[in-house]
């Protein structure tokens, strides 16, 4: 499919966090490491540069009922995979602190211009939506969804 079902949500002005429904670090084998012996391989180099730009990272992958979860700083391992348990389903959560050396100024204010598919798109809309939820005013959070 084009798009998953992908929620991001901005919980700090240098942090964030982004959800899916597909678990592709685990397979029938076990856990399939990326780069660096992190969770996230070519399949996730978005998630991997964000990494790369984060003084702290955290990836969990989930499948029937199996759970790993990895810190990262960078993207270097911080620890070996290790156990959680999961929600139901499937899926990939990663979480990133960007680093304040690289991001003198928070995260756009501005969310709701988003362009996710951008001018070169050319695929025809799928299933899926991206949801995105800014949570940096706890009494005000808003909800944008792009399909």
């Amino acid at each position: 499919m084009h798009t998953l079902q992908v929620k991001a949500e901005i919980i700090g002005d240098l942090a964030f966090m982004v959800s899916d429904d597909r678990a592709d670090a685990l397979d029938d084998l076990g856990v399939r490491l990326g780069y660096y012996g992190s969770m996230l391989g070519p399949a996730r180099w978005v998630s991997a540069a964000a990494a790369a730009l984060s003084s702290r990272t955290v990836a969990e992958v989930w499948r029937d009922g199996v759970g790993l979860r990895q810190e990262l700083a960078g993207l270097r391992p911080v620890s070996e995979p290790r156990n959680f348990v999961p929600e139901a389903g499937a899926g990939t959560r990663v979480s990133f602190d960007l680093d304040n050396a690289y991001f003198r100024q928070g995260i756009a204010a501005n969310l709701a211009s988003l362009d996710l598919h951008g001018p070169h798109c050319s695929d025809v809309a799928g299933p899926g939506q991206v949801t995105l939820v800014d949570l940096r005013d706890r009494g005000n959070p808003t909800t944008s969804l792009y399909r």
